[in-house]
């Protein structure tokens, strides 16, 4: 007995046991922690990483033997990330070998590690070509992140791989905010310069107190190594992107935050804004162009009587694609029209919104008949057109074809619902609702009242033909000279209030982000929720 707890107990110890030729207690090979893995199959040539002893107890070396990306990513996943206490030392520990092995071994630039980025601290971020790898590391502290890094890899002539990390970029000029080129990555853009190639990273670098801060670097690489190059002209735009907005409460997927336009050789740029304007300023489409003018990427201007110019040219002469460069998206449109947000929409929708009766009426307007509204901008003939800031903010026209078209789908919408809602109504909106009890709310306005609206719930997972849970009726308050307002819906006790602020007659909303409140309780609107799908665009 006493003998096979011997052999037990010296194969226990032999799993335990470094794979490289020091066989010793001090070199430790998946034990930080005295954590063994099963055995992992040997395609040798072996490499070898050690860990920096930071991270590790002292007088003891790691060292980690790995044949394979699978197995070197398999081995710091079990030995390293698996354990919570303390949870930063080990998470750094991670990091460090992952960077470790990946410039020891240039077969990681095609290696997906994607148990590694299963957490939230570690992110690779391909090039549309294939030329170019980002890696990103930062550590979180409960409502902060902070110390992200940066390595790179690329390839060179004749698909040499070549891998830098922030070490190698020092000898450049500071671009990045705080620590030089601490960015955490999330997209790469390649922009091609005659014979240059230019490889443009944007990121955050940071986060405090569930505020983030992006940035944009700009490098040259080549086999002599990696150089920071100031591709935006700094008296317009210096590469440090100051756009804040609470990291916590913000879904970053929903939203560009910058775009590249490759046929346009130009950058899309949300403007500097604040954690309370946020929402409103990218779903309006409030970014700044920036246009490639042969030496750098400068902000695009043009002078306010040239657009005004360019808006009735435009409509005038049909000329889809100039006219869809001047708007200000998204281009509001009454429900159950969908709002047009993109220029490729705008180009599609461009027929639907002008007839040829109007185009021949624009044609005949001189530049002189826009008239200013104090600060609201300039509008032509009673308010169809509204210009401001040197984009069309609001169309108020609406064609025959749009017309017809926006008639067709509120009958379709009617007839879909519930006995119950039918009659002599017509849909305001329909509001997707960020909420465990309702899945969307409607409202309704009475075609035989110019007061009365109706307020309609539906509860998660409802269908389209489903009975509302709550139905109100109630009326809409306009209030001061910036077109904001609410509607106060009310049903024996309960009250619900809907606020917005308002672009058209109709009450479309100008945001699509704004609050019900229920019961006391505040809901998210977030956005229309469209009943009835459509392909005009």
């Amino acid at each position: 007995m006493k003998k096979n707890l011997l052999f037990m107990l010296i194969a226990m110890l032999s799993m335990v046991l470094c794979c490289c030729n020091n066989k010793t207690k001090e070199c430790i090979d998946c034990n930080v922690l005295g954590v063994t893995i099963p055995a992992f199959e040997k395609k040798f040539p072996e490499k070898k990483v050690t860990l920096d002893p930071d991270y590790i107890e002292e007088g003891k070396t790691f060292v980690l033997t790995f044949s394979s990306m699978e197995e070197a990513e398999y081995k710091i996943v079990h030995c390293v990330i698996d354990h919570t206490e303390p949870k930063y030392t080990y998470v750094a520990a991670s990091y460090d070998l992952t960077k470790k092995v990946i410039l020891s071994d240039t077969s990681s630039f095609s290696y997906p590690f994607d148990t590694l980025m299963d957490g939230e601290s570690f992110t690779i971020i391909d090039s549309d070509d294939g030329q170019v790898r980002c890696y990103g590391w930062h550590h979180i502290d409960g409502s902060s992140g902070y110390n992200p890094e940066l390595m790179v890899q690329y390839k060179g002539e004749g698909g040499k791989i070549y891998t830098v990390h922030k070490d190698d970029f020092e000898r450049g000029r500071p671009i990045a905010p705080e620590d030089k080129y601490s960015i955490y990555p999330e997209k790469i853009f390649r922009f091609d310069n005659g014979n240059e190639n230019y490889t443009i990273i944007w990121g955050y670098y940071g986060f405090a107190s569930g505020i983030a801060s992006y940035g944009l670097i700009a490098f040259k690489m080549d086999e002599k190594g990696v150089n920071p190059v100031p591709l935006f002209q700094e008296d317009e735009l210096s590469e440090n992107i100051d756009v804040h907005f609470n990291y916590s409460d913000f879904d970053e997927d929903e939203f560009d935050l910058i775009r590249y336009d490759k046929d346009e050789l130009a950058f899309y740029l949300p403007e500097v804004i604040t954690e309370e304007e946020y929402y409103n300023t990218i779903l309006s489409g409030r970014y700044k162009k920036y246009v490639w003018d042969g030496e750098a990427f400068a902000l695009q201007s043009r002078d306010d009587e040239d657009v005004k110019q360019l808006i009735i040219n435009s409509i005038a002469n049909g000329d889809k694609e100039t006219f869809a460069e001047l708007v200000h998206y998204p281009l509001l449109r009454q429900y159950p029209l969908r709002n047009i947000y993109t220029k490729d929409e705008m180009i599609k929708y461009f027929d639907f919104l002008f007839d040829d009766g109007f185009r021949k009426t624009i044609g005949s307007i001189k530049l002189d008949e826009w008239h200013g509204v104090g600060w609201r901008g300039f509008t032509l003939l009673s308010g169809e057109l509204w210009e401001d800031g040197g984009e069309l903010v609001a169309v108020n026209y609406s064609s025959l074809a749009e017309q017809k078209l926006r008639d067709s789908l509120i009958k379709a919408e009617l007839d879909a619902l519930h006995p119950s809602l039918q009659g002599n109504w017509e849909p305001i909106d329909r509001l997707y609702l960020d909420d465990e009890q309702f899945a969307f709310a409607r409202i309704d306005k009475n075609t035989t009242s110019d007061t009365l609206y109706r307020l309609s719930l539906f509860a998660t997972n409802a269908k389209l033909n489903d009975m509302p849970v709550a139905c109100l009726n109630g009326y809409v308050q306009l209030e001061g000279n910036m077109g904001d307002g609410y509607y106060y819906f009310k049903s024996q006790d309960t009250v619900a209030i809907y606020s917005f602020g308002i672009e058209h007659e109709e009450c479309v909303p100008v945001t699509e982000w704004s609050n019900l409140l229920w019961m006391g309780q505040e809901i998210l609107c977030k956005g229309h929720y469209y009943q009835i799908k459509f392909d005009s665009y």
